[in-house]
């Protein structure tokens, strides 16, 4: 056994001798990268649902969403088929009208060519289908959490008939529809990726190949034809991307005449032909990026399918070939599974979905979305689709809240954190064979490398890794992330570099590794709890559980026997931008061996004490007054994603305790008042267990907590160090303190003055004082290290002052970045070098107000910042007004860069 050291516990590995381990060596050559685009297919998403909530937890930055053009434009929006348009020349004359009223800022939207309330009010309107969701409460909350829209309308023969070529009335109602949404949506969501027909191979009534084909080119022609003008309106970039031909299955949907499944082939034969099919001018395709849709459990299937795929487009459009997307992928469609004893939960296919994911990101995959977010009702053996990866309601009316995660949802996002975006993969060799599948990437920002090991073998695998080619240095932390029978997604394993090498230790069988060496952070030091309680609920609701030896998660389906735990440490007064926090926890069960969960949430209530707290006096964060019942319905955790924050699980299968981490890093960066609270609870996962489709759940026992009084209670470890070297081959010398990295590079010549740069993230810095209003810490993948800060101002006068270390005095030139949208106000920057003031204005005022979500610069500052001596500044952001345009006086910080 190997013990690896945690500050007063350790977590047990089953080793082998070094000796005799297969091994992982990782090289520097650059082989390729990630896909640029990670994302999910969508499900249920209500407002005020837990849905956001457990979306950002899962890392996801793009989404797939059906949009029915039958509930968008369930009757013609303008009445009469074809609006008067019956000829070909009528068709482009009413295109040319349309396309010049609305490319035109001065003029009003003509309702005489587009009903554009219609379409805006179906978009408050939830969806009909299987997917519960209304895009005007949905996409917004994508978008405010970076995630990019892939909006699929399926061109369906029901909907808009195409008798023949010269159905030129039918053809002007497929245009229309298709330039209205994706005139609305790029405007109103900044949505740019659109696909045309889902599956056309597989339509019902079947639709011939030439057809569908048309009604490609003519809905393309809309959807570019639509966002060109709404650029030319308002003053934007959207660029879009059409996905076609979007059938299932790659390579044998592509060139099949005899079978009739030519869809890629005329494709991309038409790629770049008009609307009416005629040669198209220089530099218009009619599709961008070549989709497909794949399911298997066989990694090397997807692998020999993409090549053959990719080798039959090289054919036909030369060595450049096409990005190539899987927009619905996964180990079985729901109609397989409904043959079969598998879930989501089966390791057999967890391992599998992370085999299959480092396959399709080996053969250079640019996008891939995972079908899909929620197990949503279906007709068939079993009620809901089993290849969903989060258990949800399914109810036809109320918010359908997310019980739980399965563990494929889990392989996916520790997927996607090691992948990260467009990611450099690096070169990997292996003696692992072929039931192993590796990926190794390196951040080029942070340094650090991740592997991404999925064992699809049925027996467990002695693994250590060979890192030294990567010159990080000896005792950098590394940790181990799991999924596995005894594991969802947490840190099992927290070990250390040893002459470049991580020391072997025991892969479980059909499991998922995620390795993290991190780099630069070679000490540790640990934060133990202020306080922590146990709360009861029904009989003990109002019982004060703040003394106890141990606490306990527990749902075992009744309001008496209902408990949480609640914990509170202090945060690090000062938090290096490249550390990693993790929540320490001394788990075991109530009883027996087999695993039992909990989930850890955030809470944003520190104002609890532990010899007060009670079940009843944590109105905010849990729901009062739940009646007995094992099903969704009757989880306690309140207001996800406001108050409450999904940050990870626990399990435990064994009496005696074992430690347990969960990574909570950036939750702890948000917190500003100097605590954090932690909220551990077993909820509920599903309505309906699968396979056996018995109801509720129950599971065997509770998971039980060491707390402080019992010794060895909860704890934050902090991982931490010195920033990683810099990358370039200007001579640098890099310092990094809590808040700032700092560079200062000589040049060749000693008659110019060195130049301080100070980068600073907004969300890493230490807020000294505001005039009251609340902070927030804003997750968004285009934000500057994927987060910034939001200061809830409500009036002029409003103010927020951080702190920030200076290391020489100068005069710095200032660039603010920050996430801009239509509720900011506008702001007046000014420094001061002690935090009673002066304050010293720079420059004049800057408008943050946008009308959609932009992130950059706030505006150019003409005047610098001077500071006539080094060390603690004060940085002060006052609200000095608003556009009035702007629905509010809110400002945001993403990054502040002085240079002298």
């Amino acid at each position: 056994m190997l013990a690896a050291s945690v500050l007063g516990g350790s977590i047990a590995v089953s080793t082998v001798s070094e000796a005799a381990a297969a091994a992982i060596t990782v090289s520097s050559t650059v082989v390729g990268s990630t896909p640029g685009v990670l994302g999910y297919n969508t499900a249920h998403a209500m407002a005020g649902s837990n849905a956001a909530d457990w979306w950002r937890y899962s890392g996801a930055k793009a989404a797939r969403v059906f949009l029915s053009a039958s509930d968008i434009e369930s009757t013609d929006d303008i009445a009469g088929v074809g609006d008067g348009v019956s000829t070909q020349s009528g068709f482009d004359s009413r295109r040319a009208a349309l396309r010049a009223n609305a490319a035109n800022s001065a003029a009003s939207l003509d309702g005489q060519y587009v009903a554009w309330s219609a379409f805006t009010n179906s978009y408050s309107q939830v969806a009909t289908g299987n997917n519960r969701f209304a895009v005007a409460s949905w996409f917004p909350s994508l978008r405010s959490m970076g995630v990019d829209i892939l909006v699929n309308i399926t061109a369906s023969p029901s909907r808009f008939p195409l008798a023949d070529t010269g159905d030129f009335a039918n053809a002007w109602e497929l245009w229309q529809h298709y330039y209205a949404q994706s005139f609305l949506l790029s405007r109103d969501y900044g949505v740019r990726r659109f696909s045309v027909f889902n599956e056309p191979n597989g339509w019902s009534p079947a639709i011939s190949v030439e057809n569908w084909a048309r009604r490609l080119r003519i809905a393309s022609d809309a959807i570019q034809s639509a966002v060109a003008d709404m650029n030319a309106r308002y003053g934007r970039s959207v660029d879009a991307e059409v996905l076609a031909p979007n059938t299932a299955n790659g390579a044998t949907k592509y060139d099949d005449y005899a079978a009739g499944d030519y869809w890629g082939d005329l494709a991309v034969a038409q790629r770049g032909l008009d609307r009416w099919g005629s040669a198209a001018p220089a530099g218009w395709a009619n599709f961008d990026v070549y989709n497909y849709q794949k399911y298997s459990t066989s990694a090397a299937d997807y692998s020999s399918d993409i090549d053959l795929l990719r080798s039959k487009i090289v054919a036909d459009v030369g060595p450049a070939g096409l990005p190539l997307a899987l927009t619905e992928y996964n180990v079985r469609t729901g109609a397989n599974y409904d043959a079969r004893t598998e879930t989501a939960d089966s390791p057999s296919d967890y391992a599998a979905l992370g085999a299959v994911s480092v396959a399709l990101a080996e053969r250079s995959a640019s996008q891939l979305y995972l079908f899909k977010f929620g197990m949503t009702e279906r007709t068939g053996t079993y009620p809901v689709a089993k290849n969903g990866t989060h258990y949800v309601q399914n109810l036809t009316t109320g918010l359908n809240e997310y019980g739980g995660a399965a563990g494929t949802a889990e392989v996916y996002r520790l997927f996607i954190k090691a992948s990260g975006a467009a990611r450099p993969r690096l070169g990997v060799t292996s003696t692992l064979g072929s039931s192993i599948w590796v990926q190794a990437t390196r951040d080029p920002a942070s340094g650090s490398a991740f592997i991404f090991i999925a064992n699809t073998a049925t027996s467990a695998a002695s693994i250590d890794i060979d890192l030294s080619a990567l010159g990080l240095a000896d005792g950098s932390a590394v940790t181990v992330e799991e999924v596995s029978t005894t594991s969802r997604g947490g840190v099992s394993r927290l070990t250390s570099l040893a002459a470049g090498r991580i020391a072997a230790a025991a892969m479980p069988a059909q499991s998922v590794w995620l390795v993290t060496a991190h780099s630069g952070l070679t000490s540790s030091a640990q934060s133990t709890a202020l306080a922590d309680a146990v709360l009861g609920d029904g009989t003990s609701r109002t019982t004060v559980g703040g003394a106890a030896t141990s606490l306990l998660a527990r749902a075992d389906g009744t309001a008496n026997g209902r408990r949480v735990s609640v914990m509170k440490m202090a945060v690090p007064p000062t938090l290096p931008a490249n550390a990693r926090v993790l929540l320490s926890l001394s788990t075991s069960t109530t009883t027996g061996t087999t695993p039992v969960q909990a989930h850890v949430y955030g809470m944003a209530d520190d104002s609890w004490t532990e010899s007060a707290v009670t079940f009843a006096a944590l109105t905010t964060s849990l729901d009062q007054g739940v009646g007995s019942g094992n099903q969704i319905a009757h989880n306690v955790v309140k207001g996800q994603g406001t108050v409450t924050f999904m940050l990870g699980q626990v399990m435990a299968n064994s009496t005696t305790a074992q430690q347990r981490l969960v990574d909570v890093t950036d939750f702890v960066r948000a917190q500003t008042d100097g605590t954090v609270s932690f909220l551990i609870a077993q909820d509920h996962r599903w309505d309906v267990r699968l396979p056996d489709l018995v109801t509720g759940d129950t599971q065997p026992a509770g998971l039980r907590i060491t707390s402080r009084e019992g010794g060895g209670g909860p704890a934050l470890v902090v991982l931490s160090g010195t920033a990683p070297p810099p990358t370039s081959t200007t001579t640098s010398t890099t310092s990094t303190t809590s808040t700032t990295t700092t560079s200062t590079t000589s040049t060749t010549s000693t008659t110019v003055p060195a130049s301080t740069t100070v980068v600073a993230e907004a969300d890493s810095l230490v807020i000294a004082a505001s005039s009251g209003d609340s902070t927030g810490i804003k997750s968004d993948r285009l934000a500057s290290g994927g987060r910034s800060l939001l200061y809830r101002s409500n009036a002029v006068g409003d103010f927020v002052t951080l702190r920030l270390s200076i290391p020489a005095a100068g005069s710095y030139a200032v660039t603010i970045t920050a996430k801009m949208m239509n509720d900011r106000g506008q702001l007046q920057f000014a420094v001061a070098d002690a935090l009673a003031g002066p304050y010293v204005n720079v420059d004049t005022p800057k408008d943050e107000y946008r009308s959609t979500i932009t992130f950059g610069s706030i505006g150019v500052f003409t005047a610098r910042a001077v500071f006539t001596t080094a060390g603690t500044k004060f940085l002060r952001f006052t609200v000095t007004g608003r556009n009035p345009a702007s629905s509010g006086y809110n400002l945001s910080i993403d990054r502040i860069t002085l240079v002298s």
